[in-house]
């Protein structure tokens, strides 16, 4: 991972690094940099003193994205997030950029906290670096979510990213554009809506309707498990996942995810090392989220358990 250095010079903030003599330059790479603005990557300025060769990058009014996610973060601020990403990794085939040779870890990519548009370190050296697509998975199970909204929109970023050799940033922006467009469709029947003047009353005894609640039912302690927010995480850590299952050493630290949509739970496995069922049916990393029934049987590595529904 590359190790840079922080300066402030002048109420700029830049962040220096010193280009390894073992490191091999790419000079197409410095080239792009050093005479374009390329859309998603930090600002780069290139100085060579003393047969060394430092790259300066303008982080000045940005904010690194490990920061940001330590806040709740609301619909907008997450397709803003991961559509400025995939700007960023579409330009990068667009500027002929390897895009091994852009910084992915949290502390290294930084964002606008006014914007949530995100912005990538690109480094002039031949690199390894994280694949986008895996980047970008980890990225979206790290976030904090704003459980008051319907977060459906997030089964829908899990699917477009896929895995990691099946990742296409033009599919991932499409798919953020037309959930921007269904908003606005949904904001303008709700101002229709609004319009009518009818008011219905509801009779004396009649009940609103209510969405189903359901528990999960882990068979080998006989513990339930009430799934009460829109995104639940399953795993064996009680700091990452609202559904801690304990005492099993085999199941992931965030092993997998469920979704509740109208009134329906889906399952998605979060990239886990021993695997996640659903009746029977593995469940891989990048898969749609799997609809789930009452009665559903879960493997979650060995441990076997039941989604049920609540006695209301």
């Amino acid at each position: 991972m590359a190790l840079f250095d922080y300066e402030e010079r002048s109420e700029k903030k830049y962040l220096i690094y010193t280009v390894k003599d073992e490191e091999k330059l790419d000079k197409l790479t410095i080239g792009m940099l050093s005479n374009n603005r390329i859309p998603g990557t930090v600002p780069a300025r290139f100085e060579k003193s003393d047969d060394e060769l430092k790259v300066e990058y303008d982080i000045t009014d940005l904010e690194p994205l490990q920061d940001y996610l330590d806040q709740i973060l609301c619909r907008d601020q997450i397709l803003s997030v991961f559509e400025s990403a995939a700007d960023g990794i579409i330009a990068a085939e667009e500027y002929m950029l390897e895009i091994s040779s852009y910084v992915l870890d949290k502390t290294n990519v930084y964002i606008n906290p006014d914007t949530a548009q995100i912005f990538m370190i690109v480094l002039p050296v031949i690199s390894n670096e994280k694949n986008p697509g895996s980047f970008l998975r980890e990225l979206l199970f790290d976030i904090k979510y704003d459980q008051t909204e319907n977060c459906s929109y997030i089964a829908t970023l899990i699917s477009s990213l896929g895995r990691d050799k099946s990742f296409d940033p033009k599919i991932l922006k499409k798919q953020i554009e037309d959930l921007s467009y269904s908003d606005t469709a949904e904001e303008n029947k709700q101002d229709n809506s609004e319009e009518s003047t009818d008011t219905i009353f509801m009779e004396e005894g009649e009940e609103q309707n209510h969405e189903p609640e359901y528990i999960l039912h882990r068979i080998s302690t006989g513990e339930d498990y009430v799934i009460q927010e829109n995104i639940v995480r399953i795993g064996r850590s009680p700091s990452v996942s609202e559904i801690c299952i304990s005492g099993n050493r085999k199941i992931g630290r965030l092993h997998a995810i469920l979704y509740v949509r109208d009134g329906n739970v889906y399952i998605a496995d979060n990239g886990s090392k021993n695997s996640t069922f659903a009746d029977g049916e593995q469940i891989r990393q990048g898969d749609a989220p799997r609809l789930l029934r009452p009665g559903s049987k879960l493997r979650i590595a060995d441990e076997e358990l039941e989604l049920r529904l609540t006695h209301q």
